[in-house]
């Protein structure tokens, strides 16, 4: 159910351009990365992020998400590869996030087994206290 605060506008400063996008399109992108709150209490581009992604999403609902392949490198040992393919709220929805990270890892010179987890899967969740373990 959408809410008046859901589509209440917010400020989104681009290039010094000021645009209006909800609030719901705002932790959307906030949890992707692609925007940071300012102090001033609007919103601006990340680093790192470009307006041709920041538009996919606006207008398509495309997202990057960030997937994590547990692979193997050209010497045999296991080694993590990290990527964020595009794709569509649907195809997220599905899983097929999972299928494009493992094919970049492929691209990349890496082979299986390969198992991809995304940021918000529990292996992902894991991985700072596998770091305080070690």
């Amino acid at each position: 159910m959408t809410t008046s605060t859901d589509i209440k506008p917010v400020a989104l400063i681009v290039d010094g351009l000021q645009r209006s996008i909800t609030q719901n399109q705002a932790e959307q992108l906030l949890a992707m990365g692609i925007i940071h709150a300012t102090e001033a209490g609007s919103f601006g581009l990340a680093a790192g992020e470009t307006i041709k992604q920041l538009d996919s999403v606006l207008e398509h609902g495309i997202q990057y998400p960030k997937v994590i392949v547990l692979c193997t490198n050209s010497e045999g040992a296991p080694e993590f590869h990290t990527c964020s393919p595009q794709c569509s709220q649907a195809e997220l929805d599905e899983g097929y996030h999972y299928d494009l990270a493992k094919e970049n890892a492929e691209q990349n010179g890496y082979t299986g087994p390969m198992i991809a987890f995304g940021e918000k899967d529990p292996a992902a969740k894991q991985l700072g206290e596998i770091l305080a373990w070690l």
